[in-house]
């Protein structure tokens, strides 16, 4: 009897997983054709005419979407069909259609977006998307698994390389441009090492890292991956691209975030968007790049982590 109730309880499990990811799935297939920004007030979005439901920050959405301001509010949105910016004025009820922006009541005005900033909105959202899903193996470990990123791009401003801490009992030599590091783990971020290479020339290098336990090697990273500097030069190119954004939504992390990992600076990125999900734990489509940076950072810890609160927050 036990043994049937466990094996209803695995069926069930499986099949709500199943469900969990076709949504997100459905959503991914159609893509988001905007991305609701700098929020005041009472804004409320509703898809499909389910219950409204108030925003607090950055949003993804998609067709069949509708936002609503009420007295006293309002948004600002970017509309990726039409590469323009909407501004949304207080007791204002728009809905996102597949060419674009129907308004239903109150004003909006438009404009176009500078240089064609944040165009890869589909894009990026796609490639977030497939990092939704836990993954589990039923094997059972008989060696340490140690990833570290493939590639990680760095600068004077943004120095810091990571990679997953395994456990207090272990420390790291990391061996880059001829040289070792020996790195012991922070108390301040248990999930993961930080490292910043703050003399080193700009340019590309290989980077290895050794885990060590009892003065023994048990367990190494690929000696093939990338770690790439950028020059000064590069990195104001960076911040001078990011300019615009001031003018779009001032003191946003998620589109800073933005920015940062379209240019490779990973790590960046993933502190920036970390401060995002911190202020806004109401919104699951942000918080799939979020995901994302972990994934491609190699930070399993801290991804598996992220993922609970995506699922919990599935249909809030």
């Amino acid at each position: 009897m036990k043994s049937q109730k466990s094996f209803i309880s695995t069926i069930y499990i499986a099949v709500l997983i199943s469900v969990i990811i076709f949504q997100a799935e459905s959503y991914a297939k159609r893509g988001p054709v905007g991305l609701l920004i700098q929020v005041q007030g009472d804004v409320y979005h509703s898809y499909r005419g389910k219950s409204e439901k108030k925003v607090y920050r950055n949003m993804f959405l998609f067709s069949g979407s509708t936002i609503v301001t009420k007295a006293g509010s309002t948004c600002r949105l970017i509309d990726q069909i039409n590469s323009t910016l909407i501004d949304l004025s207080e007791n204002t009820e728009i809905q996102l259609i597949d060419n674009g922006i129907h308004v239903v009541k109150g004003n909006i005005s438009e404009g176009p977006i500078n240089g064609g900033l944040l165009n890869g909105i589909r894009r990026k959202y796609a490639r977030a998307q497939r990092y939704s899903s836990i993954q589990r193996n039923a094997r059972k470990k008989v060696e340490i698994d140690f990833f570290t990123a493939k590639s990680m791009t760095i600068s004077k401003k943004y120095p810091d390389i990571v990679w997953e801490n395994l456990g207090p009992e272990y420390t790291y030599i990391l061996h880059i441009s001829g040289k070792a590091f020996v790195i012991k783990p922070s108390n301040d971020e248990k999930d993961l090492v930080r490292y910043s290479l703050i003399d080193i020339l700009p340019g590309q290098y290989s980077y290895q890292v050794e885990v060590v336990k009892n003065d023994t090697v048990v367990a190494t990273s690929k000696a093939d991956h990338q770690i790439i500097v950028l020059s000064d030069k590069e990195q104001l190119d960076i911040d001078n691209s990011g300019e615009c954004l001031k003018k779009i939504s001032s003191n946003n992390p998620f589109l800073q975030a933005y920015i940062l990992d379209d240019k490779g600076l990973t790590v960046a990125a993933m502190d920036l968007l970390r401060e995002d999900s911190s202020q806004n734990h109401h919104n699951n489509e942000t918080r799939l790049c979020h995901i994302k940076t972990y994934s491609d950072l190699e930070l399993k810890k801290c991804k598996a982590k992220e993922q609970v609160f995506f699922y919990q927050n599935l249909n809030d």
